[in-house]
């Protein structure tokens, strides 16, 4: 049966699950408009619980392009990915590249990129940029209002997404542990490599985690969607750069006054300049 939007992304281990939260964004904001979607790609069982309540299929392969418009949220080569899509077809791309070309782009969404350049790249599409672009999730907005409670508590959060970042994450544990003795840490997102400690408490993959972030006391995440939305909602938060599409987000964010850094080892410094208040 057609669906109304297919989404082409991955979410696994490789390239985390900022790809699928993005779309889960969208996707929420469709189903309340009455329209059926499905995933074309690679999208780890782990990442399952968050598909459940949007029934949303997820297809392995190209057969699945029997779709009303394609929204591309992917690295591939834009040829590659369109080669067997209908030309007379929409397509929307989720651009953070600036370094691909194609004239079969019917939307293009970058919160950090040039107009200009981004014209030039993809003649004919409309060109949206801005971050209010990429801040729709309808919980972001309510928890930057406040319109939800917000439980203050002493935990310290630590999430770099899906992707395995078993190193970091364990210098960012020691870090803390060091400097925190007594605090509880909680490490939501992908635990495999990371080293057993008695303060570390890992959670896995929570719908929770943005509400229990905005109450924390100090979060650390990777440079990326995450750090978007939290700076947004105002919380305590050092974002890390953990991949070279993060680091035109962390320089802008960094301009803005919100903590960002590309080395671990960086942390207690920007620890030290938030313990006033903590």
């Amino acid at each position: 049966m057609k669906t109304d939007f297919l989404f082409r992304l991955d979410a696994n281990a490789a390239v985390g699950a900022g790809h699928l939260m993005r779309a889960i964004a969208l996707m929420e904001q469709l189903q309340s408009r009455g329209y059926s979607f499905a995933i074309w790609g690679d999208v780890d069982s782990i990442y399952q619980s968050y598909l459940e309540k949007l029934m949303s299929p997820v297809k392995s392969n190209d057969d699945c392009l029997d779709a009303e418009c394609l929204i591309i949220d992917h690295y591939d080569s834009l040829s590659h990915t369109l080669e067997k899509w209908p030309s007379s077809r929409p397509v929307v791309l989720f651009e953070d590249l600036d370094e691909r070309r194609c004239s079969e782009i019917s939307l293009v969404i970058n919160a950090l990129g040039d107009p200009v350049n981004l014209t030039a790249c993809y003649p004919g599409a409309s060109i949206y940029c801005g971050l209010e672009y990429l801040l729709f999730r309808d919980k972001v907005n309510q928890l930057a209002k406040r319109q939800i409670g917000v439980e203050r508590h002493d935990s310290i959060l630590i999430s770099l997404g899906g992707s395995a970042q078993p190193v970091r994450i364990n210098r960012i544990v020691d870090l803390l542990v060091k400097r925190f003795p007594q605090k509880t840490i909680e490490l939501y997102g992908n635990p495999l490599g990371v080293k057993k400690n008695s303060n570390l408490v890992e959670c896995g993959f929570s719908n929770d985690f943005l509400r229990k972030a905005a109450g924390a006391s100090l979060v650390v995440v990777a440079a990326g969607q995450s750090l978007l939305e939290l700076a947004y909602i105002g919380a305590r938060v050092v974002g890390i750069v953990v991949a070279d599409n993060q680091l035109e987000c962390g320089k802008i964010l960094a301009q803005q006054g919100v903590a960002v850094i590309d080395d671990v080892e960086q942390l207690p410094q920007e620890i030290e300049k938030l313990t006033g208040t903590m």
